[in-house]
């Protein structure tokens, strides 16, 4: 099996957090259209964003209306969406992180979630998956 590399990062404090714009994205989320508004409040995402799956990696992958190069998103946990949603919000976090233009100019966007709860199994199941599809 071979590595992975991973925009997900696991914190213990977030107090430890570094600069940069903090986004968070509170635990108890059951819905797509839950997960949508609050991504959407905590990003200030445009009027424009289409609340899909595709039109979400769009504007994560931009973030150009945002004033700070570094963005990190915490999770308090992950969104508690069917197996199969799930999934495909963390494929989406993923490429999001990768996308974009020049890096120069591009905003730096990264992902928290915490050491001690059931994200860290869920994060872990989804980048083997990505190694073995």
């Amino acid at each position: 099996m071979s590595a992975v590399s991973t925009p997900f990062v696991f914190y213990e404090s977030a107090d430890a957090l570094g600069d940069g714009m903090i986004a968070s994205v509170r635990a108890s989320i059951a819905t797509v259209d839950e997960l949508y508004d609050v991504l959407s409040e905590a990003l200030h995402l445009p009027n424009y964003f289409g609340r899909n799956w595709n039109a979400l990696v769009e504007v994560l992958g931009d973030l150009s209306w945002l004033a700070p190069r570094r963005v990190v998103i915490v999770h308090a946990d992950l969104p508690e969406l069917p197996a199969e949603q799930l999934r495909v919000y963390l494929d989406v976090l993923r490429t999001a992180s990768t996308s974009g233009g020049d890096a120069q100019e591009r905003t730096i966007l990264s992902w928290r979630f915490p050491t001690g709860s059931s994200s860290r199994s869920d994060v872990c199941w989804h980048r083997a998956r990505q190694s073995n599809p």
